[in-house]
């Protein structure tokens, strides 16, 4: 037997029924341990209702979220770009380095034969 439950309505009904009683909006319930607070187990996707005030609080941050999500996107872009410029110049500054380092031994090199 399983529990189910719209509004303030329980029943109990049999485990072959559950999909009859969920298409009708009841959410399939058990009792919590203290057996005082019934827990969904599975809720219902039909026939439901939702208060509009909800609805609209909902959807009003669901609009922001979306909003925010445009803005960090934007922003990962403007970091994308800024990363790339840096990574070019961090690859010129390297071909630099090993240009410098080249040179150094090659100097080095001379002088070693100069003083000798």
């Amino acid at each position: 037997m399983l529990k189910v439950v719209k509004g303030a309505k329980v029943l109990d009904i049999d485990e072959a029924d559950k999909d009859y009683y969920l298409s009708l909006g009841f959410d399939v319930v058990e009792l919590d341990k203290a057996n005082k607070k019934y827990k969904i187990v599975e809720q219902a996707t039909e026939n439901k209702s939702v208060d509009i005030s909800k609805y609209n609080k909902l959807a009003d941050k669901i609009s922001n979220l979306e909003k925010e999500l445009k803005e960090h996107e934007q922003k990962d872009i403007e970091y994308q770009k800024t990363h790339d410029e840096l990574q070019g110049k961090h690859d010129e500054m390297e071909k630099e380095h090993e240009k410098l380092k080249s040179e150094h031994e090659r100097l080095l090199a001379e002088y070693r034969k100069i003083a000798k």
